[in-house]
């Protein structure tokens, strides 16, 4: 990007731009201009450049690249805390969940999400109106109705939705077929044309339970992985969530196919499966993504948690993982398992303006492992005081900029109320 006129400019005291292994840069300024990084110089650079007319100081805070959510089904944040828990959200609620889930999000310096609930339409709508970024998962089932089977009337509403959106700054859409057990193989060939046609990821939630295996080989007498290898699914486009235990050769093909993995560490413990093999599936060779699975598991969409079980879970790990590896499946790797790291996922010229800053912790000034460190282990949506999306601020000195708590919240709490009187 030639160098021009900049919109803002951010001095923070460091900058940890995430596309160099345990690169922090220490008093640089980053440059935004129409929405994107024009440039991250040293201080003593900025200014010699023509001032902005924003200039936003942080003399003892980190600025880095937005957090990332690669799993989330935002309209379930509705659900939480209701026992008993009702099977689906009511429609009519739909949109205050998914306000909620956003608000939560930014708050913990989230700016970018994956979708794959059942409300496509209403997640883009409120995630265009909150101004976040976001990969809408299109649902895809296989059942007999009315006028004939819903795959056809699911693939042509995916089809529509790619269409609408395939220009769109902040929305980007992918496939997030039924349970694999559910589907043919038919419907799954069908979805790897469209999949490959289109050049969007495919995203599903692994089946890895003892109990979802035998269903595979007795339905189609197969286990999951064999299946989708054999139907040409298992490659760089397919996005597996809780991918868990898998046996020796089929973590071997799932490396050699470079798949991407979300890995959920609270939604497996509080499911009963405890946490993944984050180490075994890195050492295989897939790429790893970090996810919150917020609303199926009654969290928050605070991804600072999932950053730190995943540390603490890795450093055990053999090879172990550094907070660094563990920072970028929040950020760098999981723009790439979500097919935009061209655009977003690290802090280089020409990309989004997807930032994040942070106050830093602690009262000694830290080395550049030891600050990644401290903010893996240690960072909470508490030290989050800005949040920028497209060079815009959705927070601001920790307060939202396009959306009202309050309103918010209340939203919810009626929509909530609804649903737990219907229950």
């Amino acid at each position: 990007m030639p160098a021009g006129f900049a919109d803002l400019r951010i001095d923070a005291r460091w900058t940890v731009p995430m596309h160099g292994r345990d690169r922090v840069l220490e008093d640089h300024s980053l440059f935004v201009r129409d929405g994107r990084i024009e440039a991250l110089v040293p201080r003593t650079e900025a200014d010699r450049r023509p001032r902005p007319p924003t200039v936003v100081e942080r003399p003892n805070h980190v600025l880095l690249p937005g957090l990332i959510d690669t799993a989330a089904r935002t309209p379930l944040a509705l659900l939480r805390g209701l026992h008993p828990r009702p099977s689906a959200v009511d429609p009519t609620g739909v949109d205050a969940g998914v306000a909620l889930a956003i608000a939560q999000m930014l708050t913990a310096g989230v700016t970018c999400f994956a979708d794959r609930s059942a409300y496509p339409d209403a997640v883009a709508h409120a995630a265009i109106a909150l101004g976040m970024r976001a990969v809408i998962g299109a649902p895809i089932a296989e059942r007999t109705t009315a006028p004939g089977s819903s795959l056809a009337a699911d693939l042509g509403a995916a089809l529509a939705r790619h269409d609408e959106y395939k220009d769109h700054p902040s929305i980007t859409t992918a496939f997030a077929p039924a349970p694999l057990g559910d589907l043919t193989d038919a419907a799954l060939e069908r979805l790897k044309v469209l999949a490959d046609e289109l050049d969007t990821t495919v995203v599903v939630d692994w089946p890895s339970s003892p109990a979802e295996i035998a269903d595979s080989l007795a339905r189609h007498g197969r286990r999951p992985i064999e299946r989708l290898q054999r139907l040409g699914l298992l490659n760089r486009s397919l996005r597996a969530v809780h991918l868990a235990t898998l046996e020796p050769a089929e973590l071997r093909a799932a490396g050699e196919s470079a798949i991407a993995a979300t890995v959920c560490p609270s939604a497996g413990l509080r499911r009963g499966a405890g946490l993944p093999p984050i180490a075994a599936l890195r050492a295989a060779g897939l790429r790893l993504a970090l996810g919150s699975d917020g609303g199926a598991s009654d969290g928050d969409f605070d991804l600072w948690r999932e950053l730190r079980l995943c540390a603490l879970v890795a450093s055990g790990a053999a090879p172990p993982l550094g907070a660094w590896e563990v920072l970028a499946m929040a950020t760098r790797d999981a723009a790439e398992a979500l097919g935009i790291d061209a655009h977003v996922g690290t802090l280089e010229t020409g990309k989004w303006a997807d930032l994040c800053c942070v106050e830093a912790l602690g009262p000694a000034v830290p080395s550049a492992v030891g600050l990644v460190e401290q903010l893996v282990f240690c960072g909470g949506r508490d030290i989050v005081r800005d949040v920028w999306i497209a060079g815009r601020p959705a927070i601001f000195r920790s307060q939202p900029t396009r959306f009202d708590w309050t309103q918010i919240r209340e939203r919810a709490s009626q929509a909530a109320q609804r649903l737990k009187a219907g229950g």
